[in-house]
């Protein structure tokens, strides 16, 4: 095992998320997202939701919103795409838009419709699923809509913030809150099916595993493993870091990054520890895992290619800080920057720069 010198100072942008030592006090702000659907590429990079053309990295559109003295526009979550072929996302100021992703918003409106009634930010994305759309927002509630943006019934009221995407195994909703609950609710009915405390606030998402287990990280540095039919734990796992981010499961292998460097691989069944690699900073999105590759970012700026077996790794140093989590594209490999000299770039498999975007000024 190869472990580097790590050089950790987690000095966060503006970009980020601030925070005050208690899920109360977490103030919302986040790090670009991308969302990959055939042939284009969609960034929620702030002020500006972009679509990108994967070959090239062209510009197709972008879309932005006025903002206003009570409401900032701004869009974090990431865009999710309906089976219809709607493009729905979350914005900082309260809406949740439905846009045609075939329309360019400066030619044409391309706003199918728009959900105003939340109370506060959209800072995770949504879940679509048995032709209904699960919203969590950060006023406390997850909101249940149909495809034309029809609220379906009340909104389920959890205990805190909602931050991270529902996911869902058919047959139960699943989703987390800062107040440190993991929740299920009937995938039909939406009642509650159950609910689950775990130690400390949930920023990222979970992890769905294949035999009815739920793979939680949390800012405590906690991973836990909960039961899908009763929200009772299997194992737990204590690290020094916190963990910000989802962890990424693969072939039985759990993949959780750090705030203090590290990307540990944990054994699915029962949290043993694999192996521990050490990075040149925090490691706060969710690992991408292929056959042979963990792919990752850090707040220097640091894009890993690290080997699955050896731990050999290829690194590319970018302008900017990588905080959010990288994404497959076919043979590319796509990033997107805090504070970087691009808004995106892509690489090839083994690490070589393929494109970047800038969009014009």
């Amino acid at each position: 095992m190869k472990k580097k010198l790590l050089v950790f100072v987690l000095v966060l942008p503006m970009l980020a998320i601030l925070l005050s030592g208690c899920a109360e006090g977490l103030q919302a702000a986040s790090w670009p997202s991308i969302t990959v659907e055939g042939e284009y590429a969609y960034v929620a990079a702030g002020p500006q939701l972009y679509a990108v053309e994967l070959d090239d990295g062209d510009d197709i559109w972008q879309f932005s919103q006025k903002s206003t003295m009570q409401n900032q526009f701004a869009i974090f979550a990431t865009p999710i795409l309906t089976p219809d072929g709607q493009l729905i996302v979350g914005a900082y100021d309260k809406v949740l838009y439905s846009l045609d992703p075939t329309v360019d918003p400066e030619q044409e409106d391309n706003i199918n419709w728009s959900f105003p009634d939340a109370k506060d930010r959209w800072i995770g994305s949504v879940l679509v699923a048995n032709d209904r759309i699960y919203a969590p927002n950060a006023d406390h509630k997850l909101y249940i809509l149909n495809f034309d943006g029809e609220l379906q019934g009340e909104p389920f009221e959890a205990d805190n913030a909602l931050w991270t995407a529902p996911v869902t195994d058919g047959e139960k909703i699943y989703f987390t809150s800062l107040g440190s609950t993991v929740y299920a609710l009937d995938a039909i009915s939406a009642e509650k099916v159950w609910e689950q405390k775990i130690d400390g606030a949930i920023l990222g998402g979970i992890a769905l595993g294949p035999d009815g287990v739920l793979y939680i990280g949390t800012f405590s540095g906690m991973v836990t493993a909960l039961n899908t039919s009763n929200g009772k734990p299997f194992w737990e796992k204590q690290f020094p870091g916190q963990i910000w981010s989802t962890p990424a499961l693969s072939d039985g292998t759990l993949y959780v990054g750090t705030s203090d460097g590290h990307v540990y691989a944990l054994n699915a069944e029962d949290g043993s520890e694999i192996s521990d690699f050490m990075a040149d900073s925090a490691v706060l999105g969710t690992p991408l895992v292929l056959e042979n590759k963990i792919i990752f970012g850090t707040e220097l700026g640091t894009l890993y290619f690290l080997d699955r077996e050896t731990l050999e790794d290829n690194r590319e140093i970018l302008a900017g800080k990588l905080y959010g989590t990288p994404v497959l594209a076919g043979e590319r490999i796509l990033v997107a920057p805090v504070k970087g000299d691009y808004i995106l770039l892509a690489y090839d498999l083994d690490g070589k720069q393929d494109w970047t975007f800038t969009p014009d000024k």
